[in-house]
Parts: C-alpha cells; sequence; structure tokens
C-alpha cells in the first residue's frame, strides 16, 4: 500500500515540482527514528527542531529577538514559496501540519504569542516548502527564528496549541 502511494506521489512531485525527501516527509505522520527529530519530552522537541536547524546551516536567531511584526514577515515570505500540493496532502490525511490561516497571525503582544509565531514559522517552513524554494530562501538570506530557548508554553490558548502542533509528532 505505502510503495502504491508513493508511485502515485512521483507523479504528483514531477507536476508540483516537488522532491522526493518533499513527498516522504509529506506522507510520514511522524519524523523517523533515525532523522534525529524525535525527542522523549516536550521540552526536549524544541531543543531537538533548534539543533537541526543550526547543524542545516540556516539563517537563524532565537526565537526570543523577534518582533511579533518580524515574525508575521518571516512566516508571510515563506507561506510566499509554499506548495499548495503539500498543504493538500496534510488536509487529506487531517494531518496536525496542515495549512496555516496567515489572517490568524498577528494577535495580542505577549511572549506566548511570539513563541507560538516562532514555532509556526519552523512548522510552515519544514512542512510547507519544498526544497528548491528553501534553498532559494537561504541564499537570499531569510533569518528564521529558532524555537523559544524556555521550552513550550504550558497553556490552553487555542491559537498557540495551533501553532505548536510539533509537539504531537515529535514527542516520542
Amino acid at each position: 500500500m505505502l510503495q502504491r502511494a508513493f508511485v502515485v506521489l512521483a507523479c504528483v512531485q514531477v507536476a508540483a515540482g516537488l522532491s522526493t525527501a518533499d513527498l516522504r516527509r509529506a506522507v510520514m505522520k511522524k519524523p523517523s527514528a533515525s532523522s534525529g527529530l524525535l525527542a522523549s519530552s516536550r521540552e526536549g522537541v524544541f531543543t531537538t527542531i533548534n539543533e537541526f536547524m543550526v547543524k542545516g546551516g540556516h539563517r537563524v536567531a532565537e526565537c526570543e529577538t523577534f518582533t511579533h511584526e518580524e515574525l508575521d514577515r518571516v512566516t508571510r515570505r515563506v507561506l510566499e514559496h509554499s506548495s499548495p500540493k503539500l498543504a493538500e496532502i496534510y488536509a487529506k490525511a487531517g494531518d496536525a501540519r496542515g495549512f496555516v490561516n496567515i489572517d490568524a497571525i498577528g494577535t495580542a503582544g505577549y511572549n506566548t504569542t511570539r513563541d507560538g509565531k516562532c514555532a509556526q514559522a519552523l512548522m510552515v517552513w519544514a512542512h510547507h516548502i519544498p526544497t528548491e524554494a528553501r534553498e532559494l530562501l537561504n541564499r537570499e538570506g531569510l533569518t528564521l527564528p529558532l524555537m523559544p530557548k524556555t521550552g513550550p508554553r504550558l497553556t490552553h490558548d487555542a491559537l498557540y496549541g495551533n501553532q505548536s502542533s510539533c509537539l504531537a509528532c515529535h514527542n516520542n
């Protein structure tokens, strides 16, 4: 069944300008154990994602150094390169990585919102941007936020929960 899905996705790949890695990442509900992107705690998820971003050679900065407006600009810039085909794959699967509503960004000015925006910007980067577009944005010098140093917040805020959906899949 999985092999059949990859054959279908390979046809989609050519038409949508997606790499094999883009499609593999899209159909996997959780990162593979060998990816180095799984953690055994909520705090570990943020640390693991930060380590991955730094090792990947991406231009990054501490989440806490960004203003809300800067994070909105980064997210909007990244979303300009998002793949409708990747969003479709996530939507059909009812996946937590489902497409982000950019209009929901830019609310109240406090740390929980900022931290959620950092997580959201990285989720969009990792799961909605094809490899070729990421390489272009890296060459342009786009600076991405890291996950908050303090780890995930314990909150019942629905927007933050949606923005930090990485906790659902990257936490063992």
